[in-house]
């Protein structure tokens, strides 16, 4: 297996996580950002890591840049979703998700390459009541799952066509470190941390919540396989209640903060089990994941009791 790889979307939450493990394991790890990128989640990596500056909806950019890198490996992270708190414009997500997702696929149509991991989310799927499958009907109720799903789409289409293998990890609630202060659990933490007040919208809505190392063991694990299915669930396989995470937050943190519940807006059309069926990824990738929720977010706190600095400026985790 060679050791030059790819990957977009660097300078994000999973994908910062994601570089320091490749570096660990040897890697020559590329990666790319957009210029005037905020590259804060990768101060400490910048010496082992060659950094690109890259538009992937520049479509003859990103072929310069793939012919002169020939990575063996990609990691598809790059994309965009909500912005403090507010979603894209639709044409935003769509040239970014989409586009950016064709650009780059294209540009690896004649390279020698053995693996595309494309990043999905779990906002594809529709409202459901049961545990949601691969296979399941999507609909999506916002755009930016539109968007996502037509980039899963299109790389199970690329992998027909170009006889490249392509997978798409569909990712539930990641968190954990280096997480965006926007969402739900870096959102409570910090604020926690400081005692200030809550202000959140429904608590009966669930999720299933995922911590971030699990995530990357993924990734690990897909790149140790010679066959893979073109969908992955990636999930705890188990959902909780938001009321039930910040619940946890507050014991763990000991904070005096207030909650004030329906406050902000619900996520259009909460699904009344939104929860992963993992069975693909064991009997695939022969993984499931190891950190409990508690733990989890234990380790989270610890992680952001220490970095608070980065978080009292939002415009610095962006």
């Amino acid at each position: 297996m060679t050791n030059r790889v790819l990957v977009t979307g660097a300078s994000g939450f999973i994908g910062a996580n994601l570089v320091r493990r490749l570096i660990r394991e040897g890697f020559i790890v590329h990666v790319t950002a957009r210029k005037n990128s905020n590259l804060w989640r990768l101060t400490d990596t910048l010496a082992h890591i060659k950094i690109h500056n890259l538009n992937l909806e520049n479509q003859q950019e990103t072929q310069r840049l793939l012919s002169r890198i020939r990575p063996k490996i990609v990691f598809h992270l790059a994309s965009i979703g909500l912005k403090k708190g507010v979603s894209a414009p639709p044409e935003q997500l769509i040239k970014v998700n989409l586009l950016g997702t064709v650009n780059l696929l294209q540009a690896c149509s004649n390279l020698d390459l053995q693996l595309f991991i494309n990043t999905d989310s779990s906002a594809e799927y529709s409202p459901k009541t049961h545990k949601m499958k691969e296979n399941d009907n999507c609909q999506p109720s916002t755009f930016y799952g539109v968007s996502k799903l037509a980039s899963t789409l299109y790389g199970s289409f690329f992998h027909e066509l170009a006889k490249k293998t392509v997978v798409c990890l569909r990712i539930f609630s990641p968190f954990g470190q280096f997480d965006d202060s926007s969402r739900l659990i870096p959102y409570v933490v910090v604020r926690a941390l400081q005692n200030r007040d809550l202000l959140m919208a429904d608590q009966n809505s669930v999720r299933d919540f995922i911590y971030v190392e699990d995530v990357i063991d993924v990734y690990w694990q897909s790149i140790q396989r010679s066959s893979l299915p073109p969908v992955i669930n990636i999930g705890s396989g188990r959902q909780a209640k938001v009321s039930e995470v910040v619940s946890k937050i507050m014991e763990f943190t000991k904070s005096q903060s207030k909650i004030h519940w329906q406050v902000k807006d619900p996520y259009p059309q909460e699904s009344p089990v939104w929860q992963a069926d993992i069975t693909l990824a064991k009997n695939k990738l022969g993984w499931s994941p190891k950190t409990s929720l508690d733990l989890g977010l234990k380790k989270t706190i610890s992680w952001f009791s220490k970095n608070l600095t980065f978080y009292q400026d939002v415009s610095k985790n962006s």
